[in-house]
């Protein structure tokens, strides 16, 4: 006879069942994309990102990283533009695919991540039920303020990163112990280099000013914590910049002879 699950067992299956439908309602918004035929025909998705993205996947298929693009203009940097996203480690599985599928799985993926982290947030740092957790996650991450991204794949992939910055954030002040801080800290690092990587500097503006309103806010409701703590999440992003170098460098010389 096997042994009735533990508490901490029953505990995790409501953030489980959560997150599963999560996946299935995004798949239920997206459908007409993921599982038709049917491509992205607006004028950014067609005209910019298809043709950047078939580049720079039959590149990576090819096992190289492309520097140059030889087909525009006279020859233009590709790498160096951040909008071409060649070192956002997300991209790479998608490689595989036809460009204009590859975007829609993309947005697909994204809009469950946007959806999922938000649930992270409500649940850890709102402390939201389940319920009222999946909700927030819903209509974050397939309301209309993150699909009307979906043409603008590098925003949308950009945003989705947000509530996972300021979920992890959180978690780095919160810490019990140093060990803990370090890894929460390492995480949000991890998290602030994708939202580079995704490839669209204003939405990572954005998402940068909103964790520095996040922390701000935090540390006037938190004051019986140590400051010190709260300027650990601050120091994650000078660290995450120099995580990027190789995306940051190029784009930072390309946009001097712009």
């Amino acid at each position: 006879m096997s042994a009735a699950p533990t508490p901490a067992r029953r505990g995790a299956w409501p953030d489980v069942a959560a997150i599963a439908g999560l996946a299935l309602a995004t798949l239920g918004v997206l459908w007409p994309l993921g599982l038709t035929n049917r491509i992205l025909a607006g004028i950014d998705a067609l005209t910019y990102f298809t043709p950047y993205w078939a580049y720079r996947n039959e590149a990576l298929r090819a096992g190289r990283i492309p520097l140059w693009n030889p087909h525009l203009f006279f020859g233009a940097p590709f790498l160096a533009n951040i909008q071409s996203a060649v070192l956002y480690p997300l991209h790479w599985p998608l490689a595989w695919l036809p460009a204009e599928r590859a975007i829609i799985w993309s947005a697909i993926l994204h809009a469950w991540l946007a959806a999922v982290l938000m649930y992270a947030l409500a649940r850890r740092s709102l402390r939201l039920t389940p319920l009222a957790g999946f909700l927030a996650g819903a209509v974050f991450g397939l309301g209309g303020f993150a699909l009307a991204r979906v043409e603008n794949i590098n925003q949308l992939n950009g945003l989705a990163w947000l509530p996972g910055l300021l979920w992890m954030a959180d978690e780095t002040i919160r810490a019990v112990n140093e060990r803990s801080r370090i890894r929460r800290a390492i995480a949000l690092v991890v998290l602030i280099a994708l939202s580079f990587l995704a490839g669209h500097t204003q939405t990572f503006f954005v998402n940068m000013v909103a964790l520095g309103l996040y922390l701000l806010f935090t540390a006037v409701l938190t004051v019986e914590r140590p400051r010190w703590r709260r300027l650990v999440p601050l120091a994650a992003a000078p660290v995450a910049m120099v995580v990027v170098a190789a995306q940051l460098l190029p784009t930072l010389e390309l946009m001097a002879h712009g």
